[in-house]
């Protein structure tokens, strides 16, 4: 009677074993980065989808929102349509810190720029503890969203959407 082999060697094995390490080795920090892009790009989404309620604050008082806290015009002030988004900014998952603050914009009109700063926390450890800035202003009559890096922090283009790059 002739014996057929079942069953693999113990070469074959370790040459499958090894081919999965390679492809985890790779494919694990890539994966991670993705991760953390996503859970940045949901910030940005969350601060973009505020433009509406700025600006239509921005029509109704003729300039931007106050601070938080301020005696009118704030842009928590109960009823206003900045209140809700706001709470929302300041409930973000992926943050450490929110700070909201007035400026002059671009071409120097007094009040007529409003920044939110969110410091990143819970992402990647490439990530958390910097910052990014959403700015709403008056841009010659034209009401316009920004997205950047805040001053001070670096995060890679690979973890930013293209609209904060």
């Amino acid at each position: 009677m002739k014996k057929t082999q079942q069953g693999f060697t113990l070469i074959e094995l370790m040459i499958v074993v090894a081919i999965i390490g390679i492809l985890a080795a790779v494919a694990l920090p890539a994966y991670q980065d993705y991760v953390a892009k996503s859970k940045i790009t949901s910030v940005v989404a969350t601060a973009s989808s505020g433009k509406s309620a700025m600006f239509e604050r921005y029509s109704d008082i003729g300039e931007m929102p106050d601070v938080s806290g301020a005696a009118s015009n704030a842009i928590d002030e109960a009823g206003s349509s900045t209140e809700g988004f706001y709470d929302t900014m300041t409930g973000l998952s992926y943050q450490s810190a929110v700070a909201y603050a007035r400026a002059a914009n671009d071409s120097g009109i007094a009040n007529a720029k409003g920044t939110f700063t969110v410091t990143l926390a819970g992402i990647n450890a490439n990530v958390n503890g910097q910052s990014l800035e959403f700015s709403y202003q008056d841009d010659g009559g034209e009401l316009k969203f920004d997205c950047a890096v805040a001053a001070g922090s670096t995060i890679l283009d690979k973890y930013l959407p293209a609209q904060c790059q």
